[in-house]
């Protein structure tokens, strides 16, 4: 009897335990103005990627806002939700927050970091807009990035995607006065 040995080049490396057990949760945050500045409403949902569940949704009315506070606004209320009901991700590896604002994911992606190191600067040498409502992100992500993984992920708007379309409709349901 021959038994074939597989060479290196065939074997397989084991996955790291870590990855085996990763449990996401998504959150889904839009911000609305029917004016900018103007009246405005942020909402946010949170879902179980696995079964495509619902797990929890929340929307605001607010008065004389912009479209960049509102969405700022949305993601915050949604890190607090987490921050205060700990019991949601104590079988989650991994957060990921969608947005349609190109400001938002791109800021605590990419900006936040050399805005610090300029003192709160742009690249051009204006204050940053809407400082306090990027410490107050920035501060949230800090606290939750101890226990989960956190990622921001950037999504068209008004493109199909389901949990996008629901957020937008609760949002835009807020700042009408249906909410």
């Amino acid at each position: 009897m021959i038994i074939e040995v597989p060479s290196a080049k065939e074997e397989q490396p084991l996955p790291d335990k870590k990855e085996l057990n990763k449990k996401e949760l998504h959150i889904y945050t839009d911000g609305a103005c029917v004016s900018n500045p103007g009246d405005g409403a942020y909402a946010f949902i949170i879902v179980d990627p696995v079964t495509n569940k619902q797990l929890y949704s929340e929307s605001l009315y607010m008065s004389e806002i912009t479209n960049n506070i509102a969405e700022l606004s949305g993601i915050i209320a949604s890190l607090n939700y987490i921050i205060n009901h700990r019991n949601l991700v104590d079988n989650v590896n991994r957060l990921i927050v969608y947005s349609d604002s190109k400001y938002c994911v791109e800021g605590i992606n990419s900006w936040y970091k050399a805005w610090i190191t300029r003192n709160w600067r742009t690249a051009g040498g204006d204050a940053v807009k809407n400082l306090k409502y990027w410490k107050e992100l920035i501060a949230d992500c800090h606290i939750i990035r101890q226990e989960v993984e956190l990622i921001f992920k950037h999504i068209p708007g008004h493109s199909g995607i389901q949990w996008n379309e629901a957020v937008d409709s609760l949002a835009c349901e807020a700042v009408m006065g249906l909410r």
